[in-house]
């Protein structure tokens, strides 16, 4: 069952803007977030509509922001109560186990499969231990959902099919010891089975103490979130609304349409 309160993350004062030439109103906020926390063993549904500053919420946490973001944003992030001022260093930010899977991350299909999994990972290629049992964990569970069947996970990344790369960028995420793990549309624009294998996947691989919070367009994909999660995590429904971010009820899915959110 899940445990009790402890708090992970803290957003604490944040504001962003686009740059002017980018935004009518120059002085307009997308995100005004006054105060906003993530506890230990919660799964986190996060809704809203198109450009409502999901997936800019998400890179301001991870340090992912383009350069000339810089002077349109206020605000600090804590860590297990430490605190970092924006913007902050995206390779801190994963080192502190927030690490995040975005549909748009760049994958090399003329390197191997491990090749593309070890990018992920830095912080283990001087540990050959370390990089053993990581392996290890990738070839077991690539094995099981069927996705070496004729191929090695030595063999190039093209070889797999787009839905299985997405598979591929997912485990890439979560052999990292995150404390939280952020899934951004990652689901997106893949078949049902291999959506169904993205899932089973994430089930095995929900770590006690840790949180996991999921963006996606699908309500399919939230439903499933929410049942996978159940056993181990707090489930929690969050939206964008207001330039601000919003507790929602347990059946805010319910009232919504059954494909979007």
């Amino acid at each position: 069952m899940p445990l009790g309160k402890e708090i992970l993350l803290e957003l604490v004062g944040i504001k962003f803007k686009y740059p002017s030439e980018k935004r009518k109103d120059k002085h307009e906020w997308l995100l005004n977030v006054d105060y906003f926390s993530i506890e230990k063993n919660w799964a986190i549904s996060l809704l809203g509509g198109n450009m409502i500053g999901k997936s800019t919420l998400i890179k301001l946490i991870t340090g992912t922001l383009p350069p000339i973001s810089f002077n349109c944003y206020v605000g600090s992030i804590k860590v297990d109560g430490i605190e970092y001022k924006l913007p902050v260093n995206p390779l801190k930010m994963k080192k502190l186990g927030i690490v995040a899977a975005h549909q748009s991350d760049q994958m090399f299909p003329e390197l191997s499969i491990w090749e593309n999994i070890e990018l992920g990972c830095p912080y283990f290629r001087v540990n050959n231990s370390l990089k053993k049992s990581k392996r290890d964990i990738v070839v077991d569970k690539l094995k099981k959902f069927e996705l070496l069947n004729s191929i090695s996970i030595d063999s190039p990344l093209g070889e797999l099919s787009g839905g299985a790369i997405a598979i591929i960028k997912l485990l890439r995420s979560t052999i990292w010891n995150y404390k939280l793990l952020i899934l951004d549309e990652t689901t997106a624009n893949i078949d049902n089975n291999n959506r169904k294998v993205c899932f089973q996947l994430l089930s095995e691989m929900l770590f006690e103490n840790s949180s996991v919070l999921l963006i996606s367009h699908t309500n399919n994909d939230h439903l499933k979130f929410r049942e996978i999660s159940n056993d181990k995590y707090v489930y929690k429904i969050f939206t964008i609304n207001n330039n601000n971010v919003i507790p929602e009820t347990i059946d805010y899915l319910a009232n919504r349409g059954v494909n979007t959110v």
